[in-house]
């Protein structure tokens, strides 16, 4: 339904904050079931929605994704 209505007015700020949390919700889930892989897509898809203000805490949750996934590297160029 979010996707719908950013289709008919894609700079609304309700509806990009609300599919961002939506994304950042999703990922994390995938993220403790150990689905790192369809998690990533969803933190990409959360970064694209987010404001500036929010990128810092969407650019932790994946770092803490990479880590828990082993890839240090990643996380690390994340928090970067």
């Amino acid at each position: 339904l979010l996707e719908r209505a950013l289709k008919h007015q894609p700079l609304s700020h309700d509806f990009r904050t609300h599919m961002q949390l939506a994304q950042s919700a999703r990922a994390r889930e995938l993220a403790a079931k150990g689905k790192y892989d369809p998690a990533r897509a969803h933190f990409q898809a959360a970064l694209t929605f987010s404001e500036p203000a929010q990128l810092c805490s969407a650019y932790c949750q994946w770092a803490a994704c990479e880590t828990k996934a082993g890839d240090a590297a990643r996380a690390e160029e994340l928090l970067g």
